[in-house]
């Protein structure tokens, strides 16, 4: 049975847990992502063809995980956002250039958004992708915690 010791466990390879050890590794601290899916097939583009908002706030995050640089050039600023209420003949509109021309948002495709993060947990000396595992369980002692895998 192989072991890898680190600080942290992360337990799911999507948006989320890649985010989370990225910026965890880029702090410094030792981080292992279990992940059950391969990378080759999430980065197929039959696997996921959805797209993620990235608000102004999460961009930040991305910033700070060193992922945003990677991920800017192929996001779509969101400029003008319409809001409706069913059937109201109303329709509410925020543009950007009536709120001194800052962006709301930006529209990344999901799988550019994980090539990117693939990317940066691999360059981090702090981060490990462990793909595909599935965990069978958890032991907790004195010491620390330990993933079981399947």
């Amino acid at each position: 049975m192989k072991k890898h010791d680190a600080d942290v466990i992360v337990v799911g390879g999507g948006l989320g847990g890649l985010t989370l050890t990225a910026l965890l590794a880029a702090a410094g601290v030792t981080t292992i992502c279990l992940d059950r899916e391969a990378p080759p097939a999430t980065l197929s583009a039959a696997f996921d063809g959805r797209t993620t908002a990235i608000s102004y706030g999460s961009r930040q995050v991305l910033e700070r995980a060193g992922i945003w640089d990677a991920l800017a050039p192929v996001s779509c600023a969101i400029e003008t956002i319409q809001i409706s209420d069913g059937d109201s003949p109303v329709l509410l509109e925020f543009a950007s250039r009536e709120a001194g021309g800052k962006t709301f948002g930006w529209i990344a495709e999901n799988l550019a958004l994980r090539r990117a993060l693939y990317d940066r947990v691999a360059a981090l000396p702090a981060a490990r992708h462990i793909a595909p595992a599935t965990v069978a369980g958890f032991a907790v002692d004195d010491t620390g915690a330990r993933a079981l895998l399947a």
